[in-house]
């Protein structure tokens, strides 16, 4: 791809990362993208996540870490490791971001889909760039679900959002498609806000074309045998799932399957412990983290998730078999994406409510019985890794 030649350009991100790994990896995706786009391209990511130098980050991008926090509640957080007050913590955020926001003076600002911060910790960013560095570029990226509009519209008119997106930012780009969940529409944006709104489709990373035959070669895997992943993304709140995949492969009707269980790196060590104990005799292996999951779930045969966007955007771009259990609280962000996924066959979904190791494997038989997705369904989900850095790029203020 031709890159867009000139002077040297300064992106700043910024990624809260309370829960899970779904943030930053997707900052990240986006901050590859927006260097194939251009030339002489300074990249720095301010990020809360506790598992960012776990990642494998391309040697022009460059992060802050900005003290870590944990979601404990709706709109409730605490902090993950020091034993300090909340307050104190985000003051200490606030601080950070704003003296490297002024510092480094980004021509561009992304904002990861909390368009004030965490808990309001980017306002004064915000109007601080917007008085002091009036040409930098600021661009909110939202998932393609945030939460119920009924609980959505009402919080941002209480918080001032809708204000925030009118006098702060430039473009809105939305990582999903207006014919899956119309983001304006569904959170009744105004009409001036509905016309710097941008649908990028959802962005899935390449993965090498050999990496299927590779992972199941190392796995000793036979042509005629089924791999299933089970993903929980961060792990925090996955023991369930994992527990009922764990027992639920015994039940499948097809006997030649194995599964490999991505554990996460924020599940608790008594649990990770006993599933470690429950796994010694099956055919089954249990992984902490990897940074290339795409790997992984190239050679899967189906995948077993919860309904978190990236995991989802994946499946939709491998074009595999999925069985998603979606969280539902504090937010039913996934429930709703999942919902409407699976209205268009792309996906098969259990309520956790309903969810049993004989459902998980029903479902599973089922899944594995038919053909993939792509096949029951004609709609190209997935764009470009780069679409939303092409579309932000070509009217950048640089």
């Amino acid at each position: 791809m031709r890159k867009l030649q000139g002077a040297s350009h300064r992106a700043l991100f910024y990624s809260h990362d309370t829960l899970g790994l779904g943030h930053l990896r997707r900052t990240l995706l986006l901050a590859q993208g927006l260097h194939e786009r251009l030339d002489n391209l300074n990249t720095l990511v301010l990020t809360g996540s506790a598992m960012a130098h776990g990642f494998r980050i391309e040697p022009s991008i460059d992060y802050v870490k900005l003290p870590s926090v944990q979601k404990v509640g709706d709109e409730s957080y605490a902090s993950r490791t020091l034993d300090t007050p909340f307050a104190h913590v985000l003051e200490m955020r606030q601080e950070l971001i704003l003296t490297t926001a002024r510092t480094y003076r980004p021509d561009m600002l992304f904002v990861d889909n909390v368009p004030l911060g965490m808990k309001g910790e980017m306002v004064g960013t915000l109007r601080d760039i917007r008085a002091n560095n009036p040409n930098c570029r600021i661009i909110l990226t939202l998932r393609d679900v945030i939460d119920a509009p009924d609980r959505v519209i009402p919080l941002w008119r209480k918080l001032g959002v809708f204000d925030a997106l009118e006098h702060y930012y430039d473009a809105i780009c939305v990582y999903g498609h207006r014919q899956v969940y119309d983001v304006a529409e569904e959170y009744n944006f105004p009409r001036n806000i509905r016309e710097k709104t941008h649908y990028c489709g959802h962005l899935p990373r390449l993965v090498d074309p050999r990496a299927r035959a590779e992972v199941r070669r190392g796995l000793g895997l036979d042509d005629g045998d089924n791999l299933v992943v089970a993903t929980v993304g961060g792990g925090s709140d996955g023991a369930k799932l994992i527990e009922a995949f764990l027992k639920a492969l015994p039940l499948l009707s097809r006997h030649n399957t194995r599964g490999i269980v991505l554990l996460g790196p924020d599940m608790e060590a008594g649990q990770r412990a006993s599933f470690r104990d429950f796994s010694q005799n099956s055919d089954v292996r249990l992984m902490d983290f990897t940074p290339e999951p795409l790997r992984l779930f190239s050679a899967a045969d189906a995948i077993v998730s919860m309904g978190g966007y990236n995991t989802v955007s994946e499946i939709l771009a491998l074009e595999k078999r999925a069985v998603v259990v979606p969280r539902v609280e504090p937010r039913v962000e996934q429930l709703l994406r999942c919902q409407r996924l699976q209205r268009m066959n792309l996906l098969r979904m259990v309520h956790p409510e309903q969810l049993t190791p004989e459902r998980l494997a029903g479902e599973l038989d089922e899944s594995l019985s038919q053909h993939h997705p792509s096949a029951t369904h004609g709609l190209c989900l997935v764009v470009s890794t780069n679409c939303c850095a092409s579309s932000v790029s070509r009217n950048a203020r640089v």
